[in-house]
Protein backbone atom coordinates (compact mmCIF):
# COMPACT_ATOMS: atom_id res chain seq x y z
CA UNK A 1 0.00 0.00 0.00
CA UNK A 2 1.64 3.35 -1.52
CA UNK A 3 -0.23 5.91 1.20
CA UNK A 4 -2.31 4.89 4.33
CA UNK A 5 -6.03 6.72 4.09
CA UNK A 6 -7.73 7.78 7.31
CA UNK A 7 -11.05 7.49 5.49
CA UNK A 8 -9.97 3.64 6.36
CA UNK A 9 -10.74 3.61 9.88
CA UNK A 10 -14.74 3.79 8.93
CA UNK A 11 -14.63 3.06 4.82
CA UNK A 12 -13.43 -0.43 4.19
CA UNK A 13 -15.88 -1.37 1.61
CA UNK A 14 -16.20 0.27 -2.01
CA UNK A 15 -18.39 -0.25 -4.96
CA UNK A 16 -17.60 1.13 -8.34
CA UNK A 17 -20.05 1.58 -11.15
CA UNK A 18 -18.89 2.55 -14.09
CA UNK A 19 -19.46 1.49 -17.91
CA UNK A 20 -16.01 2.13 -18.70
CA UNK A 21 -14.01 -0.76 -18.52
CA UNK A 22 -10.73 1.51 -18.38
CA UNK A 23 -12.12 3.50 -15.42
CA UNK A 24 -13.09 0.59 -13.34
CA UNK A 25 -9.55 -1.25 -13.88
CA UNK A 26 -7.68 2.10 -12.84
CA UNK A 27 -10.15 2.48 -10.04
CA UNK A 28 -9.87 -1.00 -8.42
CA UNK A 29 -6.24 -0.74 -8.47
CA UNK A 30 -5.92 2.48 -7.11
CA UNK A 31 -8.02 1.66 -4.03
CA UNK A 32 -7.38 -1.48 -3.42
CA UNK A 33 -3.56 -0.33 -3.22
CA UNK A 34 -4.91 1.94 -0.85
CA UNK A 35 -6.33 -0.60 1.26
CA UNK A 36 -10.09 -0.90 0.46
CA UNK A 37 -11.83 -3.87 -0.45
CA UNK A 38 -13.52 -3.20 -3.67
CA UNK A 39 -16.10 -4.71 -6.18
CA UNK A 40 -17.73 -2.89 -9.63
CA UNK A 41 -20.49 -2.94 -11.85
CA UNK A 42 -20.63 -1.93 -15.62
CA UNK A 43 -23.98 -0.06 -15.13
CA UNK A 44 -26.78 0.96 -12.35
CA UNK A 45 -28.92 -2.25 -12.54
CA UNK A 46 -25.76 -4.60 -12.79
CA UNK A 47 -24.72 -2.05 -8.99
CA UNK A 48 -28.52 -3.38 -7.72
CA UNK A 49 -28.00 -6.96 -8.57
CA UNK A 50 -24.71 -6.73 -6.37
CA UNK A 51 -26.51 -4.97 -3.24
CA UNK A 52 -28.77 -7.68 -3.56
CA UNK A 53 -26.08 -9.21 -1.41
CA UNK A 54 -23.39 -6.83 -0.75
CA UNK A 55 -23.26 -3.88 1.60
CA UNK A 56 -20.66 -1.50 1.07
CA UNK A 57 -19.88 1.88 2.83
CA UNK A 58 -19.19 3.84 0.29
CA UNK A 59 -20.26 3.59 -3.77
CA UNK A 60 -18.61 5.54 -6.64
CA UNK A 61 -21.29 6.48 -9.35
CA UNK A 62 -20.65 7.58 -13.16
CA UNK A 63 -23.70 9.36 -14.02
CA UNK A 64 -24.33 8.36 -17.65
CA UNK A 65 -24.78 4.83 -18.26
CA UNK A 66 -27.06 2.33 -20.23
CA UNK A 67 -29.23 0.29 -18.06
CA UNK A 68 -30.33 2.65 -14.77
CA UNK A 69 -28.24 6.07 -14.71
CA UNK A 70 -26.18 7.05 -12.05
CA UNK A 71 -28.51 9.55 -10.93
CA UNK A 72 -31.52 6.97 -10.61
CA UNK A 73 -29.55 4.66 -9.05
CA UNK A 74 -28.21 6.93 -6.27
CA UNK A 75 -32.32 7.81 -5.68
CA UNK A 76 -33.18 4.18 -5.69
CA UNK A 77 -30.04 3.67 -3.18
CA UNK A 78 -31.55 6.59 -0.86
CA UNK A 79 -34.84 5.39 -0.96
CA UNK A 80 -33.74 1.40 0.20
CA UNK A 81 -33.79 1.00 4.26
CA UNK A 82 -31.05 -1.50 4.37
CA UNK A 83 -28.53 1.31 1.90
CA UNK A 84 -29.69 4.52 3.87
CA UNK A 85 -26.05 4.21 5.42
CA UNK A 86 -24.01 4.12 2.78
CA UNK A 87 -22.11 7.00 1.42
CA UNK A 88 -22.35 8.09 -2.60
CA UNK A 89 -19.74 9.85 -4.47
CA UNK A 90 -20.28 10.59 -8.03
CA UNK A 91 -17.54 10.64 -10.70
CA UNK A 92 -18.66 12.47 -13.61
CA UNK A 93 -17.31 14.18 -17.06
CA UNK A 94 -20.43 15.88 -17.57
CA UNK A 95 -20.07 17.82 -14.94
CA UNK A 96 -17.89 20.27 -17.19
CA UNK A 97 -20.79 20.57 -19.52
CA UNK A 98 -23.36 20.84 -16.57
CA UNK A 99 -24.02 21.96 -13.22
CA UNK A 100 -25.09 18.47 -11.34
CA UNK A 101 -26.98 19.15 -8.62
CA UNK A 102 -25.66 15.97 -6.90
CA UNK A 103 -27.21 16.53 -3.08
CA UNK A 104 -30.80 16.42 -5.05
CA UNK A 105 -30.53 13.15 -5.49
CA UNK A 106 -28.82 11.95 -2.33
CA UNK A 107 -24.87 12.02 -3.33
CA UNK A 108 -22.44 13.28 -0.76
CA UNK A 109 -19.88 14.63 -3.41
CA UNK A 110 -19.37 14.83 -6.72
CA UNK A 111 -15.75 14.32 -8.66
CA UNK A 112 -14.96 15.26 -12.19
CA UNK A 113 -13.36 13.11 -14.15
CA UNK A 114 -10.00 14.50 -15.10
CA UNK A 115 -6.70 13.35 -15.89
CA UNK A 116 -6.25 9.86 -13.38
CA UNK A 117 -3.35 11.64 -11.21
CA UNK A 118 -5.75 14.87 -10.24
CA UNK A 119 -8.51 12.22 -9.87
CA UNK A 120 -6.70 10.45 -7.67
CA UNK A 121 -5.87 13.13 -5.41
CA UNK A 122 -9.26 14.51 -5.76
CA UNK A 123 -10.77 11.02 -4.22
CA UNK A 124 -8.12 11.12 -1.11
CA UNK A 125 -9.37 14.23 -0.17
CA UNK A 126 -13.12 13.30 -0.23
CA UNK A 127 -12.22 10.00 1.54
CA UNK A 128 -10.36 11.60 4.18
CA UNK A 129 -13.81 14.76 4.55
CA UNK A 130 -16.56 12.19 4.74
CA UNK A 131 -14.38 10.47 7.63
CA UNK A 132 -13.17 13.58 9.68
CA UNK A 133 -17.08 15.69 8.79
CA UNK A 134 -18.98 12.11 8.25
CA UNK A 135 -22.36 14.80 8.50
CA UNK A 136 -21.43 17.09 6.35
CA UNK A 137 -21.17 16.44 2.79
CA UNK A 138 -19.85 18.50 0.05
CA UNK A 139 -21.14 21.35 -1.66
CA UNK A 140 -18.96 22.43 -5.10
CA UNK A 141 -17.85 20.12 -7.61
CA UNK A 142 -14.66 18.69 -6.93
CA UNK A 143 -12.20 19.43 -9.69
CA UNK A 144 -14.87 21.13 -11.82
CA UNK A 145 -12.01 23.79 -12.72
CA UNK A 146 -9.46 22.60 -14.58
CA UNK A 147 -11.97 20.76 -17.41
CA UNK A 148 -12.85 22.46 -20.54
CA UNK A 149 -15.96 22.47 -22.10
CA UNK A 150 -17.53 20.02 -24.78
CA UNK A 151 -19.45 21.24 -27.57
CA UNK A 152 -20.84 17.69 -28.37
CA UNK A 153 -21.38 16.86 -25.22
CA UNK A 154 -23.60 19.29 -23.85
CA UNK A 155 -25.99 19.50 -27.52
CA UNK A 156 -25.83 15.61 -26.51
CA UNK A 157 -27.09 16.25 -22.92
CA UNK A 158 -29.45 18.96 -24.21
CA UNK A 159 -30.95 15.87 -26.74
CA UNK A 160 -31.38 13.48 -23.95
CA UNK A 161 -33.26 16.40 -21.31
CA UNK A 162 -35.70 16.97 -24.82
CA UNK A 163 -36.72 13.45 -25.23
CA UNK A 164 -36.67 12.36 -21.74
CA UNK A 165 -39.15 15.32 -20.96
CA UNK A 166 -41.53 14.12 -23.98
CA UNK A 167 -41.54 10.45 -22.63
CA UNK A 168 -42.09 11.80 -19.18
CA UNK A 169 -45.25 14.11 -20.46
CA UNK A 170 -46.91 11.29 -22.85
CA UNK A 171 -50.00 9.86 -21.37
CA UNK A 172 -49.25 6.52 -22.60
CA UNK A 173 -46.53 4.25 -20.28
CA UNK A 174 -43.03 3.79 -21.90
CA UNK A 175 -40.58 1.16 -20.41
CA UNK A 176 -37.15 -0.26 -20.90
CA UNK A 177 -36.02 -3.59 -20.55
CA UNK A 178 -33.37 -5.50 -20.30
CA UNK A 179 -33.09 -8.96 -21.32
CA UNK A 180 -33.17 -10.38 -17.62
CA UNK A 181 -36.60 -8.46 -17.82
CA UNK A 182 -35.74 -5.90 -15.41
CA UNK A 183 -37.31 -2.21 -15.42
CA UNK A 184 -34.36 0.07 -15.92
CA UNK A 185 -36.20 3.13 -17.75
CA UNK A 186 -40.19 3.92 -16.64
CA UNK A 187 -42.02 7.47 -17.22
CA UNK A 188 -44.22 9.25 -15.22
CA UNK A 189 -47.27 7.31 -17.13
CA UNK A 190 -46.08 4.06 -15.49
CA UNK A 191 -45.35 4.62 -12.13
CA UNK A 192 -48.90 6.11 -11.81
CA UNK A 193 -50.47 2.58 -13.54
CA UNK A 194 -48.15 0.74 -10.89
CA UNK A 195 -48.64 3.16 -8.18
CA UNK A 196 -45.31 2.78 -6.88
CA UNK A 197 -42.45 5.16 -6.78
CA UNK A 198 -39.43 5.21 -9.65
CA UNK A 199 -37.15 3.75 -7.65
CA UNK A 200 -39.04 1.06 -6.39
CA UNK A 201 -39.92 -0.06 -9.87
CA UNK A 202 -36.46 0.46 -11.19
CA UNK A 203 -34.63 -3.27 -11.63
CA UNK A 204 -37.57 -4.95 -10.50
CA UNK A 205 -38.77 -8.06 -13.11
CA UNK A 206 -41.58 -6.73 -15.56
CA UNK A 207 -43.36 -9.70 -15.28
CA UNK A 208 -44.02 -9.43 -11.62
CA UNK A 209 -46.05 -6.65 -12.00
CA UNK A 210 -48.63 -8.28 -14.56
CA UNK A 211 -50.96 -10.87 -14.34
CA UNK A 212 -49.88 -14.31 -14.68
CA UNK A 213 -51.76 -15.34 -17.96
CA UNK A 214 -50.07 -11.79 -19.32
CA UNK A 215 -46.64 -12.49 -18.07
CA UNK A 216 -47.04 -16.04 -19.94
CA UNK A 217 -48.16 -13.94 -23.23
CA UNK A 218 -45.25 -11.14 -22.72
CA UNK A 219 -42.65 -13.45 -22.17
CA UNK A 220 -43.56 -15.76 -25.32
CA UNK A 221 -43.45 -12.03 -27.00
CA UNK A 222 -39.56 -11.68 -25.94
CA UNK A 223 -38.16 -14.98 -26.46
CA UNK A 224 -39.62 -15.25 -30.03
CA UNK A 225 -38.21 -11.16 -30.17
CA UNK A 226 -34.80 -12.36 -29.29
CA UNK A 227 -34.70 -15.34 -31.58
CA UNK A 228 -35.65 -13.13 -34.54
CA UNK A 229 -32.92 -10.55 -33.66
CA UNK A 230 -30.61 -13.59 -33.66
CA UNK A 231 -31.62 -14.88 -37.15
CA UNK A 232 -32.11 -12.05 -38.91
CA UNK A 233 -30.82 -8.81 -37.23
CA UNK A 234 -33.97 -7.01 -36.67
CA UNK A 235 -37.90 -7.03 -35.96
CA UNK A 236 -40.43 -7.24 -38.75
CA UNK A 237 -42.89 -5.51 -36.82
CA UNK A 238 -44.54 -4.52 -33.70
CA UNK A 239 -45.95 -7.03 -31.00
CA UNK A 240 -49.26 -6.00 -29.16
CA UNK A 241 -50.93 -7.86 -26.58
CA UNK A 242 -53.82 -7.32 -24.74
CA UNK A 243 -56.42 -6.54 -27.50
CA UNK A 244 -57.90 -9.83 -27.15
CA UNK A 245 -56.14 -11.04 -23.86
CA UNK A 246 -56.85 -9.53 -20.70
CA UNK A 247 -53.28 -7.52 -19.47
CA UNK A 248 -53.29 -6.27 -16.27
CA UNK A 249 -50.87 -3.45 -14.80
CA UNK A 250 -51.62 -2.59 -11.14
CA UNK A 251 -55.27 -2.71 -11.22
CA UNK A 252 -55.54 -1.30 -14.81
CA UNK A 253 -55.89 -3.39 -18.14
CA UNK A 254 -53.15 -2.18 -20.54
CA UNK A 255 -52.32 -2.63 -23.88
CA UNK A 256 -49.09 -3.61 -24.55
CA UNK A 257 -46.81 -2.74 -27.65
CA UNK A 258 -43.69 -4.05 -28.20
CA UNK A 259 -41.60 -1.87 -30.22
CA UNK A 260 -39.24 -3.28 -33.06
CA UNK A 261 -36.42 -1.20 -32.17
CA UNK A 262 -32.84 -3.29 -32.32
CA UNK A 263 -29.10 -1.54 -31.51
CA UNK A 264 -27.67 -4.51 -30.85
CA UNK A 265 -27.95 -8.24 -30.25
CA UNK A 266 -28.12 -8.06 -26.41
CA UNK A 267 -29.70 -4.73 -26.10
CA UNK A 268 -32.51 -3.51 -24.13
CA UNK A 269 -35.89 -3.40 -25.73
CA UNK A 270 -38.96 -1.26 -25.43
CA UNK A 271 -42.71 -1.32 -24.91
CA UNK A 272 -45.28 1.05 -25.12
CA UNK A 273 -48.25 0.77 -22.06
CA UNK A 274 -51.52 2.10 -22.96
CA UNK A 275 -54.44 2.23 -20.36
CA UNK A 276 -57.27 0.82 -22.33
CA UNK A 277 -59.21 0.42 -18.57
CA UNK A 278 -62.13 3.05 -19.45
CA UNK A 279 -62.55 1.79 -23.31
CA UNK A 280 -62.49 -1.88 -22.07
CA UNK A 281 -65.14 -1.14 -19.26
CA UNK A 282 -66.97 1.40 -21.98
CA UNK A 283 -67.19 -2.13 -24.73
CA UNK A 284 -68.40 -4.34 -22.02
CA UNK A 285 -71.28 -1.72 -20.94
CA UNK A 286 -72.32 -1.62 -24.29
CA UNK A 287 -71.79 -5.35 -24.68
CA UNK A 288 -74.07 -6.02 -21.48
CA UNK A 289 -76.71 -3.73 -22.43
CA UNK A 290 -76.99 -5.60 -25.44
CA UNK A 291 -77.14 -8.94 -23.94
CA UNK A 292 -79.37 -7.55 -21.39
CA UNK A 293 -81.71 -6.11 -24.28
CA UNK A 294 -81.34 -9.75 -26.13
CA UNK A 295 -82.27 -11.24 -22.74
CA UNK A 296 -85.59 -9.41 -22.10
CA UNK A 297 -86.54 -10.25 -25.69
CA UNK A 298 -85.71 -14.27 -25.34
CA UNK A 299 -87.20 -13.97 -21.95
CA UNK A 300 -90.67 -12.78 -22.88
CA UNK A 301 -90.71 -14.96 -25.85
CA UNK A 302 -89.71 -17.67 -23.67
CA UNK A 303 -92.57 -16.72 -20.91
CA UNK A 304 -95.49 -16.68 -23.32
CA UNK A 305 -94.40 -20.25 -24.51
CA UNK A 306 -94.26 -21.69 -20.89
CA UNK A 307 -97.66 -19.81 -20.32
CA UNK A 308 -99.07 -22.03 -23.35
CA UNK A 309 -97.08 -25.13 -22.54
CA UNK A 310 -98.66 -24.66 -18.29
CA UNK A 311 -101.95 -24.75 -19.53
CA UNK A 312 -101.55 -28.00 -21.97
CA UNK A 313 -100.04 -29.56 -19.04
CA UNK A 314 -102.69 -29.01 -16.45
CA UNK A 315 -104.72 -31.60 -17.02
CA UNK A 316 -101.72 -34.12 -17.51
CA UNK A 317 -100.36 -33.03 -13.90
CA UNK A 318 -103.58 -33.10 -12.45
CA UNK A 319 -103.23 -36.91 -13.30
CA UNK A 320 -100.08 -37.54 -12.19
CA UNK A 321 -100.94 -36.22 -9.32
CA UNK A 322 -104.19 -38.32 -8.45
CA UNK A 323 -102.03 -41.47 -9.75
CA UNK A 324 -99.05 -40.21 -6.93
CA UNK A 325 -101.84 -39.63 -4.14
CA UNK A 326 -102.99 -43.31 -4.73
CA UNK A 327 -99.37 -45.22 -4.93
CA UNK A 328 -98.85 -43.18 -1.24
CA UNK A 329 -102.24 -44.21 -0.39
CA UNK A 330 -101.16 -48.08 -1.33
CA UNK A 331 -97.86 -47.74 0.12
CA UNK A 332 -98.87 -46.33 3.47
CA UNK A 333 -101.16 -49.76 4.04
CA UNK A 334 -98.47 -51.69 2.96
CA UNK A 335 -96.43 -50.29 5.28
CA UNK A 336 -99.09 -50.11 8.17
CA UNK A 337 -99.75 -53.82 7.16
CA UNK A 338 -96.35 -54.91 7.96
CA UNK A 339 -95.73 -52.57 11.16
CA UNK A 340 -98.90 -54.68 12.24
CA UNK A 341 -96.87 -57.86 11.76
CA UNK A 342 -93.62 -56.48 13.41
CA UNK A 343 -95.89 -55.64 16.21
CA UNK A 344 -97.37 -59.14 16.66
CA UNK A 345 -94.07 -60.42 16.37
CA UNK A 346 -92.50 -58.39 19.02
CA UNK A 347 -95.36 -59.22 21.46
CA UNK A 348 -94.91 -62.87 20.72
CA UNK A 349 -91.42 -62.51 21.48
CA UNK A 350 -92.23 -60.48 24.55
CA UNK A 351 -94.94 -63.61 25.79
CA UNK A 352 -92.01 -66.08 25.22
CA UNK A 353 -89.50 -63.79 27.03
CA UNK A 354 -92.41 -63.38 30.16
CA UNK A 355 -92.41 -67.63 29.78
CA UNK A 356 -88.98 -68.00 30.13
CA UNK A 357 -88.65 -65.51 33.21
CA UNK A 358 -91.59 -68.04 34.64
CA UNK A 359 -89.91 -70.95 34.11
CA UNK A 360 -86.63 -69.47 35.52
CA UNK A 361 -88.38 -68.57 38.67
CA UNK A 362 -90.30 -72.10 38.78
CA UNK A 363 -86.81 -73.47 38.50
CA UNK A 364 -85.57 -71.40 41.80
CA UNK A 365 -88.47 -71.98 43.56
CA UNK A 366 -87.90 -75.93 43.05
CA UNK A 367 -84.06 -75.08 43.38
CA UNK A 368 -85.10 -73.63 46.75
CA UNK A 369 -87.07 -76.66 47.63
CA UNK A 370 -84.57 -79.28 46.96
CA UNK A 371 -81.59 -77.81 48.73
CA UNK A 372 -82.99 -78.27 52.24
CA UNK A 373 -83.57 -82.33 51.64
CA UNK A 374 -79.95 -82.31 49.88
CA UNK A 375 -78.96 -80.82 52.80
CA UNK A 376 -80.56 -83.15 54.77
CA UNK A 377 -79.70 -85.89 53.06
CA UNK A 378 -75.82 -84.67 52.68
CA UNK A 379 -76.04 -84.85 56.97
CA UNK A 380 -77.32 -88.02 57.38
CA UNK A 381 -74.49 -89.46 55.10
CA UNK A 382 -71.66 -87.48 56.77
CA UNK A 383 -73.27 -88.72 60.11
CA UNK A 384 -73.13 -92.43 59.23
CA UNK A 385 -69.00 -91.11 58.26
CA UNK A 386 -68.35 -90.32 61.61
CA UNK A 387 -70.60 -92.90 63.65
CA UNK A 388 -70.65 -95.85 62.15
CA UNK A 389 -68.62 -98.48 60.89
CA UNK A 390 -68.68 -99.37 57.19
CA UNK A 391 -67.10 -102.23 54.98
CA UNK A 392 -64.32 -100.51 52.57
CA UNK A 393 -66.77 -100.46 49.93
CA UNK A 394 -69.64 -99.05 51.65
CA UNK A 395 -67.67 -96.00 52.95
CA UNK A 396 -66.71 -95.39 49.64
CA UNK A 397 -70.32 -95.32 48.48
CA UNK A 398 -71.24 -93.08 51.31
CA UNK A 399 -68.19 -90.64 50.08
CA UNK A 400 -69.41 -90.72 46.69
CA UNK A 401 -73.09 -89.64 48.09
CA UNK A 402 -71.78 -86.92 49.91
CA UNK A 403 -69.95 -85.58 46.71
CA UNK A 404 -73.20 -86.05 44.20
CA UNK A 405 -74.91 -84.36 47.55
CA UNK A 406 -72.21 -81.40 46.98
CA UNK A 407 -72.65 -81.14 43.42
CA UNK A 408 -76.74 -80.91 43.60
CA UNK A 409 -76.10 -77.95 46.29
CA UNK A 410 -73.98 -76.48 43.85
CA UNK A 411 -76.58 -76.37 41.26
CA UNK A 412 -79.20 -75.71 43.18
CA UNK A 413 -77.70 -72.53 44.34
CA UNK A 414 -76.24 -71.76 40.69
CA UNK A 415 -79.99 -71.94 39.89
CA UNK A 416 -81.09 -69.42 42.62
CA UNK A 417 -78.06 -67.35 41.39
CA UNK A 418 -79.26 -66.61 37.77
CA UNK A 419 -82.73 -66.12 39.38
CA UNK A 420 -81.49 -63.35 41.96
CA UNK A 421 -81.60 -59.58 40.64
CA UNK A 422 -78.46 -58.69 39.76
CA UNK A 423 -76.20 -56.30 42.62
CA UNK A 424 -74.43 -54.05 39.70
CA UNK A 425 -71.39 -54.20 42.46
CA UNK A 426 -67.94 -54.20 40.71
CA UNK A 427 -65.74 -56.62 42.45
CA UNK A 428 -62.44 -58.06 41.45
CA UNK A 429 -63.49 -61.42 39.50
CA UNK A 430 -61.33 -64.69 39.08
CA UNK A 431 -62.18 -65.63 35.13
CA UNK A 432 -61.27 -68.81 35.59
CA UNK A 433 -63.58 -69.79 38.59
CA UNK A 434 -66.48 -68.24 36.73
CA UNK A 435 -66.03 -70.23 33.59
CA UNK A 436 -65.95 -73.16 36.29
CA UNK A 437 -69.05 -72.36 37.49
CA UNK A 438 -70.96 -72.28 33.93
CA UNK A 439 -69.24 -75.67 32.83
CA UNK A 440 -70.64 -76.84 35.93
CA UNK A 441 -74.06 -76.29 35.51
CA UNK A 442 -73.84 -77.26 31.79
CA UNK A 443 -72.04 -80.44 31.96
CA UNK A 444 -74.83 -82.82 31.62
CA UNK A 445 -76.61 -80.70 28.94
CA UNK A 446 -72.63 -80.96 27.01
CA UNK A 447 -72.70 -84.83 27.67
CA UNK A 448 -75.55 -85.34 26.58
CA UNK A 449 -75.05 -83.76 23.27
CA UNK A 450 -71.87 -85.06 22.47
CA UNK A 451 -69.37 -82.61 23.22
CA UNK A 452 -66.31 -82.29 23.76
CA UNK A 453 -64.81 -79.16 25.87
CA UNK A 454 -61.62 -78.16 25.32
CA UNK A 455 -59.70 -75.88 28.07
CA UNK A 456 -57.17 -73.50 26.86
CA UNK A 457 -56.51 -71.46 29.92
CA UNK A 458 -53.75 -69.23 30.45
CA UNK A 459 -51.81 -69.90 33.90
CA UNK A 460 -51.88 -66.69 36.39
CA UNK A 461 -54.29 -65.01 34.12
CA UNK A 462 -55.09 -61.33 36.66
CA UNK A 463 -58.47 -61.25 37.85
CA UNK A 464 -60.78 -58.39 36.52
CA UNK A 465 -63.34 -55.90 37.65
CA UNK A 466 -66.76 -57.09 36.90
CA UNK A 467 -70.21 -57.88 38.41
CA UNK A 468 -70.07 -61.47 39.06
CA UNK A 469 -73.45 -62.67 37.70
CA UNK A 470 -73.48 -60.27 34.81
CA UNK A 471 -70.56 -61.80 33.40
CA UNK A 472 -71.41 -65.49 34.03
CA UNK A 473 -74.65 -64.37 32.25
CA UNK A 474 -72.31 -63.60 29.45
CA UNK A 475 -70.43 -67.14 29.38
CA UNK A 476 -73.53 -68.44 29.82
CA UNK A 477 -75.48 -66.96 27.15
CA UNK A 478 -71.82 -67.54 24.64
CA UNK A 479 -71.94 -71.47 25.92
CA UNK A 480 -75.43 -71.86 25.06
CA UNK A 481 -75.16 -71.17 21.53
CA UNK A 482 -72.05 -72.63 20.80
CA UNK A 483 -73.72 -75.76 21.62
CA UNK A 484 -76.75 -75.25 19.97
CA UNK A 485 -74.88 -74.86 16.56
CA UNK A 486 -73.45 -78.06 17.05
CA UNK A 487 -76.46 -79.89 16.49
CA UNK A 488 -77.29 -83.27 17.56
CA UNK A 489 -74.46 -85.03 15.85
CA UNK A 490 -71.76 -84.01 18.47
CA UNK A 491 -68.64 -81.53 18.47
CA UNK A 492 -66.25 -79.48 19.78
CA UNK A 493 -65.82 -76.52 22.20
CA UNK A 494 -62.61 -75.10 22.48
CA UNK A 495 -62.60 -71.94 25.51
CA UNK A 496 -59.78 -70.52 25.62
CA UNK A 497 -58.26 -67.15 27.88
CA UNK A 498 -55.19 -65.42 27.86
CA UNK A 499 -53.69 -61.68 28.72
CA UNK A 500 -53.16 -59.24 25.41
CA UNK A 501 -51.61 -55.98 26.44
CA UNK A 502 -53.89 -53.88 29.11
CA UNK A 503 -57.11 -56.79 28.25
CA UNK A 504 -58.10 -60.17 29.11
CA UNK A 505 -59.42 -62.42 26.15
CA UNK A 506 -62.15 -65.25 26.43
CA UNK A 507 -63.10 -67.26 23.65
CA UNK A 508 -65.69 -69.56 22.44
CA UNK A 509 -64.98 -71.22 19.58
CA UNK A 510 -67.70 -73.93 18.29
CA UNK A 511 -67.20 -76.72 15.93
CA UNK A 512 -70.80 -75.52 14.86
CA UNK A 513 -73.04 -74.34 11.44
CA UNK A 514 -71.27 -71.29 11.80
CA UNK A 515 -73.65 -67.53 10.58
CA UNK A 516 -73.93 -66.49 7.86
CA UNK A 517 -72.28 -63.03 6.03
CA UNK A 518 -75.54 -61.51 5.95
CA UNK A 519 -76.60 -62.10 9.41
CA UNK A 520 -73.19 -61.16 10.80
CA UNK A 521 -74.47 -57.14 11.21
CA UNK A 522 -77.49 -58.05 12.61
CA UNK A 523 -76.35 -60.79 15.53
CA UNK A 524 -76.45 -57.92 18.46
CA UNK A 525 -80.22 -57.05 17.70
CA UNK A 526 -83.04 -57.61 20.28
CA UNK A 527 -84.96 -60.51 18.92
CA UNK A 528 -82.96 -61.50 15.79
CA UNK A 529 -82.42 -64.88 16.10
CA UNK A 530 -82.22 -67.42 13.22
CA UNK A 531 -83.08 -70.66 15.57
CA UNK A 532 -86.81 -71.64 15.90
CA UNK A 533 -89.33 -69.55 18.12
CA UNK A 534 -89.39 -72.47 20.60
CA UNK A 535 -85.87 -72.00 21.23
CA UNK A 536 -84.53 -68.79 21.17
CA UNK A 537 -85.84 -64.93 21.45
CA UNK A 538 -83.04 -63.00 20.13
CA UNK A 539 -82.08 -61.91 23.31
CA UNK A 540 -79.21 -63.44 24.40
CA UNK A 541 -76.44 -61.95 22.47
CA UNK A 542 -78.08 -58.58 22.51
CA UNK A 543 -78.17 -58.45 25.99
CA UNK A 544 -74.48 -60.38 26.33
CA UNK A 545 -73.40 -57.25 24.41
CA UNK A 546 -75.01 -54.71 26.61
CA UNK A 547 -73.31 -56.19 29.77
CA UNK A 548 -69.72 -56.21 28.25
CA UNK A 549 -69.91 -52.35 26.88
CA UNK A 550 -71.10 -51.37 30.46
CA UNK A 551 -67.93 -53.55 31.64
CA UNK A 552 -65.45 -51.40 29.41
CA UNK A 553 -65.25 -53.99 26.73
CA UNK A 554 -66.19 -55.18 23.14
CA UNK A 555 -67.46 -58.68 21.56
CA UNK A 556 -66.09 -59.84 18.39
CA UNK A 557 -66.76 -62.58 16.26
CA UNK A 558 -65.22 -64.52 13.33
CA UNK A 559 -67.29 -67.35 11.34
CA UNK A 560 -67.63 -68.69 8.13
CA UNK A 561 -71.06 -70.41 7.41
CA UNK A 562 -70.65 -74.36 7.44
CA UNK A 563 -67.17 -73.44 9.12
CA UNK A 564 -67.97 -72.70 13.16
CA UNK A 565 -68.08 -69.33 14.87
CA UNK A 566 -65.34 -68.00 17.48
CA UNK A 567 -66.48 -64.98 20.09
CA UNK A 568 -64.25 -63.14 21.68
CA UNK A 569 -64.69 -61.29 24.39
CA UNK A 570 -62.21 -58.34 25.82
CA UNK A 571 -62.06 -56.92 28.95
CA UNK A 572 -59.81 -54.48 30.64
CA UNK A 573 -57.34 -55.23 33.52
CA UNK A 574 -57.89 -52.67 36.09
CA UNK A 575 -55.16 -49.60 36.29
CA UNK A 576 -52.15 -49.88 38.68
Amino acid sequence: MNRESQATSTIRRILVVDNNPLIVKMLERFLTDEGFEVKSAADGLAALQVLDEYTPDLIFVDLIMPNISGEKLCRVIRATDSLRGVRLVVLSAVVAEENVDFQAFGADACIAKGPFAELKENIRAVLAMLVQQPEQAAREIIGRENLLQRGVTRELLDIRRYFDAILQSMSDGVVQLSRQRRIVFVNRAVTEMIGWPEEKILSSNLLDHLSAAAATLLEAALVDREREIATTGKVAAPCVIGEEEEVLLGGRQVLLTLLPLVERQDSSCWLVMQDITERKRAAALQQRYQQQLEEEIERQTAELAQRYRELQSEVERRKQTEAALQASHDELEARVAARTAEVEKLYSQLLHSEKLRAVGKLAASIAHEFNNPICGIRNVLQGLQRRQTLAAGDHDLVAMAVRECDRVARLTSDLQSFNRPTSSQLVMLDVHAALKDILLLCQKDLENGKVEVRQELAPDLPPVRAVPDQLKQVFLNLLTNAREAIGPTGGRIVIATRREDDEVMISFCDSGCGIAAENLERIYEPFFSTKPAVKGTGLGLAVSYGIVQRHGGRLEVESREGQGACFKLFLPLPKQ
